[in-house]
């Protein structure tokens, strides 16, 4: 972001030389025909061969212990009082489905809820994983909307932080790392003539945090403070498409006053062209 120390946060463009499993069918909501047991239990069909988890990462980052595989159609029972976590259910198993170990009756999965039909009408997405380490990039999956993330992806990629630590929600100016998301971290860093405490994914200033309201630094609270921002500029980013090329345009225009690597470029840093945002950010949203 800018150089201002009292306003946002500097790039890191001058310094340059986790995902969740991918949905094969994807539904904007739920089923409109929840189905429950006689016990008011709620009752999932796979719709793709998927898996249970102990926690909401990648089934390529889990041991087999820690995986129970599903195949289409197999229907699995969960107690009531479900929890969304990013893009996933947690829930507590009425019983085990094959699989031993962590998977018996009582156990607490984790399920990719776009892998599944018959869900209730389930509140949007909001809280983190609380077992994930407090930098996780996991915590960050379903925050905002796909077509948000597209654009955040593209504010980290001129930041410099997109892909760096924990893919950058643990990078501060001057690509320094640091390993506790619970606060900012509020150390500063020099390089160039330049000091700053730029902190994490979108390099949010202490004073910008400070404003924005949350408390811990955690990466879904870096998505909520950087989607923020970008209403403070006055624009509304669309939810369900991608942006053309003048709204991109109007868009950049605006924020450009808080992040200083994206175009026009306004405060004497190296930026990027508009071509190359909206290359990157096409790439991400599907202009």
């Amino acid at each position: 972001m800018k150089r201002c120390l009292t306003l946002a946060v500097i790039s890191m463009l001058p310094l340059l030389g986790c995902s969740a499993e991918t949905a094969e069918s994807v539904d904007e909501g739920y089923s409109a025909e929840a189905v429950r047991d006689a016990n008011g239990n709620e009752v999932v069909t796979a719709r793709v061969d998927t898996a249970l988890k102990i926690s909401t990462a990648d089934t390529s980052a889990l041991a087999p212990s820690q995986i129970c595989r599903i195949r289409a159609g197999a229907r699995v029972t969960l107690k009531k009082n479900l929890s969304v976590i990013g893009r996933h259910v947690r829930g507590t198993l009425m019983s085990a489905h094959g699989c031993g170990g962590s998977f018996g009756g009582g156990a607490t999965v984790y399920l990719f809820r776009d892998h599944f039909t018959g869900w209730p009408a389930l509140t949007a997405p909001q809280t983190p994983d609380p077992s994930l380490p407090t930098c996780s990039p996991q915590r960050a999956v379903g925050i905002v909307p796909a077509k948000h993330k597209a654009l955040l992806d593209t504010i980290a990629f001129a930041e410099g932080t997109r892909g760096r630590g924990q893919d950058g929600y643990n990078v501060q100016f001057t690509y320094v790392y640091f390993n506790d998301c619970t606060r900012h971290p509020r150390v500063i860093q020099s390089s160039g003539g330049l000091r700053s405490d730029a902190s994490g994914r979108y390099q949010f200033l202490s004073t910008t945090w400070d404003t924005l309201g949350y408390s811990a630094f955690y990466p879904d609270n870096q998505e909520r403070g950087a989607m923020k921002l970008v209403a403070r500029r006055g624009f509304t980013v669309p939810e369900s498409r991608a942006m053309t090329a003048t709204e991109l345009a109007n868009l950049m225009d605006r924020i450009s006053y808080e992040w200083a690597s994206l175009p026009p470029g306004r405060y004497g840093q190296p930026n990027y062209s508009l071509s190359r945002i909206r290359a990157e950010y096409c790439a991400a949203a599907g202009c």
